[in-house]
């Protein structure tokens, strides 16, 4: 079993080009990114922006799996601990895609929908607001540093679009992070009294 070693005691150098051991999280994010970009287009029908997200999830966990300067140092948090919100995701989900027999369960299950939405919003500002924020600052500062430093066209490309789509992940979790922190504020305010089913 590896363990990440703090932040402030890794040095640049070695968050970007060292921590192989990690690989296996940016390969799990490509497969499953891989068969939620079909997915989301022919079945699901997901919204641009989810789509969007795939792709930039898509390069990132890419160049994170097959480039020497990796930046694998982030993966465990950005390809592993940020995905625990999406566990009560999938109860709320599950509600939204079966509203006729939720709606014969209703007493029943309100409850477990309530709290998989408190849950759903606590992880998410936790780990994709409240947490990104530091690690995603480090990562853009060593890709931004990492970039000054390319010699070549593959080079350039290769880490600009990493810091890229990074940036780009980064405001939508800002921007969902918004719409979470306003539906927690209408559900508690009481100004929220339709109920979902």
């Amino acid at each position: 079993m590896t363990s990440v070693p703090r932040m402030s005691t890794v040095i640049v150098t070695s968050k970007i080009a060292d921590f192989n051991e990690f690989i296996s999280f940016a390969l799990l994010q490509i497969g499953y990114n891989l068969w939620s970009i079909p997915m989301g287009l022919w079945v699901v029908g997901e919204s641009k922006a989810m789509l969007a997200h795939h792709l930039a999830t898509l390069c990132v966990a890419s160049i994170s799996c097959f480039a020497k300067c990796g930046f694998r140092y982030y993966t465990p948090y950005f390809f592993g601990c940020i995905e625990i919100s999406s566990v009560p995701l999938t109860v709320i989900n599950f509600f939204k895609g079966n509203k006729e027999w939720a709606a014969k369960k209703n007493g029943q299950f309100n409850c477990l929908l309530k709290n998989s939405k408190i849950v759903f919003a606590a992880l998410f500002l936790l780990t994709r607001v409240i947490l990104w924020t530091p690690q995603m600052y480090d990562v853009l500062r060593a890709s931004i540093m990492l970039c000054s430093t390319c010699t070549t066209i593959f080079c350039w490309l290769t880490i600009g679009s990493f810091s890229i789509s990074a940036m780009f992940l980064t405001v939508l979790q800002y921007y969902w992070g918004s719409l979470v922190a306003k539906g927690v504020w209408l559900m508690f305010s009481g100004r929220n009294k339709k109920k979902i089913h």
